[in-house]
């Protein structure tokens, strides 16, 4: 193995054992910074989810079906690394952490075989000193699609130069494969990658025509054909996820005024801060100084250095014009995508960070030309201070890499586990496995997904919470902020003024309404958890709603069911109101109720309870009356039976062979009256 091989795997031992490390102890124990990371977090546990409990048919079927706007690709590894590791965060990072060796090593073998040895390690340690893999939105640390992205289109870019922009086949049909692994991972992608093609393509084409260049039609032809191959991958799933790709980038990009929003979040109020926030971010954000300071002193001295050496002082641009001309496209087409919508995010633009690289290196080549030998800057010398660089490149990607990563101080992060858990902890015992969830602030720590995540990471079954009123930035009335409270399960309060992002209308008109929530909410509901987290103040309350054990695949049967309550919540409401559909037909009549409190036994500890139902409209109301016995126990358990059942299979609606009652209630509720 050669020396260069040698330490270039040791660079990619040290990065994985650091970046595991960090996952492990500072990412996976606290919540995810970063809203995006959430959903995709979340499908990946469910598609592992499905593929543990139910196969991998289940898991296609939901992926060939309308899924997502944005890729399903990364959810799909993320959920299959977990399935077969059994871990979660950390063990869906873990894809991040591959993809970042995979590109860098890719980057390192694709620049040699093109350039030269002193080029491909130039490349990586500009990828070293980039700042992109370690921001806290879209970095290596958070599991979204835009850190996949990155790695992705940089691996195509690489493809697409080794194989000497299209002109060798094999491995332009490689970069087809690579590009459609993108297109699937990031469907927008497709408008990137067929524009920059297509344009290719064309140019080629022309060049072929006005010519009658031999190497432009292979070019072409050889384009053609790696644009085919992604278009043939992309095609069904596009077929598929054309709705709702649609309402997600037209719609949510170019209509109503969310994109104004989405601007104002970061201060761009005028058409100049519209044109420079992504050259902007680019540089100072995804780049950052330490590659632009290494990147500038290396162009400046590959000037110097040709000045000097060089009899004749013009560049050959013709060596590497065609790598130069493909790499100012890949970069130049994403830039004027991003830039036709209002809605900014400082993390898309990332997209080409690469690019950029491979750029800078092959400006640089351009301009040393070829190799030189002086004495004044002999071997020695040379691969000293190249050793030199790559070893700063490699402490500063370490310094980074072991940065903390919560946003606040251990304590805070702790305090936000435990308020999570306190809520999934309730939910569980008493809220079913889809509660619906309201906030009256927009974060990322209390949110539908980010408690769905945590239930899925903690010991127990998963809590799919669903949204009530939850991450909405716009504003809407009163009436609807109340009506969306009153149907929710859990609800997470904070403060009216104290840790809201005020570019967001919704925490504008809450902070109106506020007041008069909070009387409702602690109306309507109990408190389960307090936390004061960074100086905010939060409170979560829940519904107070018994859990019932004992259905049978979404009925009631003859042999009942158990009702079980936190006496705290139903001193003040000692009604359990239960609701649900009913089929009086084959039961000849509404069912006679007979209700029975239970010791931790099952032993009966009185005659009954009043209990009664009241059918109308093909639903059922059943009321029990626990105002004077259920108060004394801590954990009251109620026994509920009925007087008559029905069996299917005998009265010939199915082969059913269960003692049917009534479909399980969907509504179970505690009232402090009937």
């Amino acid at each position: 193995m050669r020396f260069s091989k040698i330490c270039l795997s040791a660079i990619c031992l040290i990065q994985i054992g650091l970046l595991y490390y960090q996952v492990a102890t500072n990412v996976s124990p606290y919540y995810p910074v970063a809203y995006d990371q959430l959903r995709y977090l979340n499908e990946a546990y469910k598609l592992s989810q499905s593929f543990v409990q139910e196969g991998v048919l289940a898991v296609a079927r939901q992926l060939l079906s309308p899924y997502s706007p944005n890729g399903f690709l990364l959810s799909l590894e993320g959920g299959l690394v977990a399935a077969l590791s059994g871990g979660h965060r950390a063990a869906a990072l873990s894809v991040n952490i591959i993809l970042l060796i995979v590109t860098q090593c890719f980057l390192f073998q694709s620049v040699k075989r093109q350039f030269s040895e002193a080029a491909a390690w130039c490349a990586v340690t500009l990828f070293l000193l980039t700042a992109t893999p370690f921001l806290n939105a879209g970095g290596i640390f958070d599991f979204r699609i835009d850190f996949s992205a990155f790695c992705i289109f940089g691996i195509w870019t690489s493809t697409v130069l080794s194989s000497r922009i299209f002109l060798e086949r094999n491995t332009s049909l490689l970069a087809g494969f690579v590009a459609g692994w993108l297109v699937l991972t990031r469907f927008i992608s497709f408008v990137y990658l067929g524009t920059i093609v297509g344009l290719l393509v064309c140019f080629f084409a022309l060049m072929w025509i006005i010519r009658r260049d031999p190497l432009s039609k292979k070019r072409c032809v050889n384009a053609a054909l790696s644009g085919a191959i992604m278009s043939a991958m992309f095609a069904p799933f596009f077929v598929i996820n054309a709705k709702i790709i649609y309402n997600y980038y037209f719609v949510g990009l170019f209509v109503g005024s969310e994109p104004g929003v989405r601007a104002l979040e970061f201060g761009i109020d005028t058409p100049i801060k519209h044109l420079l926030f992504y050259p902007a971010s680019l540089l100072f954000y995804h780049l950052g100084f330490p590659f632009l300071i290494f990147a500038g002193a290396c162009l400046v001295f590959a000037v110097v250095r040709h000045r000097i050496f060089q009899t004749d002082d013009r560049y050959d641009w013709h060596r590497n014009g065609a790598a130069l001309g493909f790499l100012i496209c890949v970069i130049a087409v994403p830039f004027a995508f991003v830039n036709l919508s209002a809605s900014k995010s400082p993390v898309i633009i990332g997209i080409v960070g690469i690019p950029v690289i491979l750029l800078v290196t092959v400006l640089i080549d351009t301009i040393l030309g070829g190799r030189i030998i002086d004495g004044r800057f002999n071997s020695w010398q040379a691969r000293t201070f190249g050793a030199l660089c790559i070893g700063i490149a490699v402490l500063v990607f370490l310094f980074r890499a072991a940065a903390p990563k919560c946003r606040l101080d251990v304590s805070s992060c702790f305090a936000v586990n435990d308020f999570s858990d306190e809520i999934i902890k309730y939910a569980r015992a008493n809220l079913g496995d889809a509660p619906i969830f309201s906030s009256d602030n927009v974060t990322e720590m209390f949110n539908y997904l980010a408690l769905s995540n945590r239930s899925f990471e903690r010991p127990g079954s998963p809590v799919n919470f669903v949204p009530g009123y939850d991450l909405q930035i716009l504003s809407t009335t009163k009436e609807d902020i109340l009506s969306r409270f009153s149907q929710s399960d859990v609800v997470v309060l904070s403060d009216p003024l104290l840790g809201r992002n005020s570019v967001y209308p919704s925490n504008v008109t809450m902070t109106q309404y506020w007041p008069e929530l909070r009387t409702f909410v602690t109306k309507n509901m109990i408190s389960v958890a307090r936390a004061n987290i960074a100086g905010v103040p939060f409170e979560a309350f829940v519904k107070p709603a018994p859990k019932i054990t004992g259905l049978s695949g979404g009925w009631i049967t003859s042999a009942g069911i158990d009702v079980r309550m936190n006496s705290s919540a139903i001193a003040d409401r000692p009604y359990v109101i239960l609701e649900g559909l009913a089929l009086l037909q084959p039961l000849g009549g509404p069912p006679e109720p007979h209700a029975v409190l239970r010791d931790s036994i099952g032993s009966a500890l009185s005659t009954g309870l009043p209990a009664k139902i009241t059918v109308s409209d093909n639903r059922y109301k059943i009321v029990i009356d626990c105002s004077n016995a259920c108060a004394r126990m801590v954990e009251p358990t109620i026994h509920l039976k009925f007087d008559r059942f029905f069996v299917p299979s005998k009265v010939g609606i199915n082969a059913d062979t269960r003692e049917l009652v009534l479909y399980a209630p969907s509504t179970r509720i505690l009232a402090a009256q009937e």
